[in-house]
């Protein structure tokens, strides 16, 4: 199922967690990451 925003806006207290939220705000804002930053480099 997908939502919009203001659904998820809503559900926010079922959230798994506040960083789900977080997340979100930051995709909209357009603060990205590059996924190198999750890697271990050896």
């Amino acid at each position: 199922m997908w939502l919009t925003y203001e659904e998820i806006l809503q559900k926010r207290q079922q959230l798994r967690s506040p960083m789900v939220l977080e997340a979100i705000e930051d995709y909209r804002r357009g603060v990205f990451y590059s996924l190198d930053l999750l890697k271990t480099h050896r």
